[in-house]
């Protein structure tokens, strides 16, 4: 088999122009339960860009609203998972449905049955897809929690231990003797 390097990349240019409409489809289902999120985790990114520590306001504004945002998430992961499976659910009913009435062999009816459901089946993998985009935004969101709440913590220790020292040291002086 002699493959045409022109017919190839006519492959390939279809391959990435359907590609780029079902990417569309997924992050608008994906949007839906995740823009809050997804748009704050975007303002920390540019955060972190800078080539400076995060301010205590930054890091609590960082360990407040993560939990907010992944509360409405994990809601929405659920209706997605829900969806998701409606979307299986409706190309199955549909498949069963070309498959009967379709005449031939087994195979012949099962192939027209998969032609009929194409469309379905891309939503269905739509769906599948923006459930496991947003799986991965919330568990990434999770680490970004995690982190800073524990440097959060690390510098409200920081604060403490020095806050202490301070009062020992106005309270002792430098021979050990008290004031």
């Amino acid at each position: 088999m002699e493959l045409k390097r022109n017919e190839l990349e006519k492959v390939m240019g279809r391959v990435v122009d359907d590609s780029k409409i079902i990417n569309e489809i997924v992050n608008k289902i994906e949007e839906r339960y995740a823009k809050d999120l997804n748009d704050f985790m975007l303002k920390v990114e540019q955060l972190l860009k800078r080539e400076r520590e995060l301010t205590d306001g930054e890091l609590e504004e960082i360990v407040l609203k993560i939990p907010v945002f992944l509360y409405f998430a994990v809601q929405g992961l659920e209706t997605l998972g829900v969806e998701s499976d409606m979307a299986k659910a409706v190309k199955e009913e549909i498949a069963a449905e070309v498959f009967l009435k379709a005449e031939g062999t087994i195979p012949d009816k099962t192939k027209t049955a998969e032609m009929a459901t194409q469309k379905e089946h891309i939503i269905a993998a739509a769906f599948a897809r923006a459930y496991r985009k947003l799986k991965m935004l919330i568990d990434k969101a999770e680490l970004l929690f995690s982190g800073a709440s524990k440097i959060h913590q690390k510098r409200i220790t920081e604060l403490s231990i020095r806050a202490k020292e301070e009062f020992y040291s106005r309270r002792v002086g430098a021979d050990g003797n008290k004031f």
